[in-house]
């Protein structure tokens, strides 16, 4: 189980990551974000690392499809390259997605842009911030919450698996 300290580092890491994506702007690609907790044999604590991975663009029908179908495709290419690559020792700690959407109320219908996360225990993030408003919304929704789940999720469930086969085989942490 993560402790409270980890996940609260994973937290500001992710609010960090949704700020330097609104200095940017909107309307971007989605992008799927891997978080490890790297063990760095010259520091005494683990440093926390984001690897940012691509979507399968090379079609036009892979663009076109849903992103949760996307991020399934992209678990799938990683789960076929997992006897191919060496192990990098770390721990995978969290896998994301930062996308654009649109936001729902009573009274209005706005864009957004969301990072959706699910953390090595369960434990799903939500980040959204809303066009137009100053700051985003986070909730941390713990492990057998009850409630709507994202679309997002079975996406990142899989690329949660298929990136822990890679950068944990063979590792002693």
């Amino acid at each position: 189980m993560l402790p409270h300290h980890t996940v609260e580092r994973l937290t500001k890491r992710l609010l960090a990551i949704e700020a330097d994506a609104h200095r940017r702007g909107w309307d971007r690609p989605p992008v799927p974000l891997v978080i490890v907790n790297r063990r760095d044999t010259t520091s005494a604590k683990p440093s926390l690392q984001i690897i940012t991975l691509p979507l399968q663009t090379r079609s036009a029908a892979a663009r076109d499809l849903p992103l949760p179908d996307q991020l399934h495709q992209l678990a799938a290419a990683l789960h076929s390259r997992a006897g191919h690559d060496r192990s990098t020792g770390s721990q995978v700690l969290l896998c994301a997605v930062l996308y654009h959407d649109l936001h729902a109320t009573l009274d209005e219908l706005c864009p957004s842009r969301r990072l959706d996360a699910l953390d090595a225990d369960g434990r799903r993030y939500e980040i959204v911030r809303r066009q137009n408003r100053p700051y985003p919304t986070v909730h941390r929704i713990p492990v057998f919450a009850n409630g709507p789940v994202p679309a997002t999720h079975g996406g990142l469930t899989d690329l949660l698996a298929a990136a822990g086969r890679i950068l944990t085989a063979g590792s002693t942490s």
